[in-house]
């Protein structure tokens, strides 16, 4: 397991914007002080360089025309010379709170959630979340269980104790967690336990490298 180190995926704020597009279609930059980053994020040690855009659009009701307006404005969306495309949502898109990612990334992302823009819409949270740490793990397994099998409950799992002791984090507490593997991405929540014997039999998930 290896802990990402800045060298190998150094974060830029530059890499992150926040946009306002009014009813009318114009963009508009809106200055904040780091409320979006994508420090300790899986998106940016999955894509390191990425560039995000945080696109703010009007909550309010909109005529025909106004609407036409704020989706010509997404679907065209450049800044700084930089063409962005819509991935994601915040929440829900009712919010009115999108996700945009460069051009050039734009098509890792739809094969991240196979195409499929609602997935990229309700999941594309997980990518962006920050966390305390992040660490990889070359060649670990993930077994997938009916719910309450093995002490599971919802989103609640198990991690095994000589991994999250590499997480350096607090025992006895409750920790979230963020997960990505392949083209899978999860999140939920753990408990820590020590593996005493592992079967041969038991059916897994296996990934050669998890973050």
């Amino acid at each position: 397991m290896e802990k990402y180190s800045n060298k190998t995926n150094k974060f830029s704020i530059e890499q992150v914007v926040t946009l306002d597009i009014d009813s009318t279609g114009s963009v508009t930059q809106r200055l904040t002080n780091l409320e979006t980053t994508l420090e300790n994020t899986l998106l940016n040690a999955l894509y390191p360089g990425i560039k995000v855009a945080v696109v703010n659009v009007p909550n309010e009701p909109l005529d025909a025309y106004e609407e036409s307006q704020v989706e010509n404005a997404m679907a065209n969306l450049k800044f700084k010379n930089t063409p962005y495309k819509l991935v994601g949502a915040s929440g829900s898109s009712k919010d009115g709170k999108f996700y945009f990612v460069d051009k050039d990334h734009s098509q890792s992302i739809a094969e991240r959630f196979q195409h499929w823009p609602q997935a990229a819409i309700v999941y594309f949270g997980i990518l962006v979340s920050s966390c305390k740490v992040v660490i990889e793990e070359p060649d670990v397994s993930v077994l997938v269980v009916e719910d309450h099998v093995l002490g599971t409950n919802d989103c609640r799992g198990w991690i095994r104790r000589s991994l999250f002791s590499k997480l350096q984090l607090p025992e006895n507490c409750f920790h979230q967690f963020r997960l990505a593997f392949e083209k899978t991405q999860a999140k939920g929540s753990f408990k820590a336990w020590r593996m005493r014997r592992r079967s041969c039999s038991t059916p897994t998930l296996s990934s050669r490298k998890v973050r």
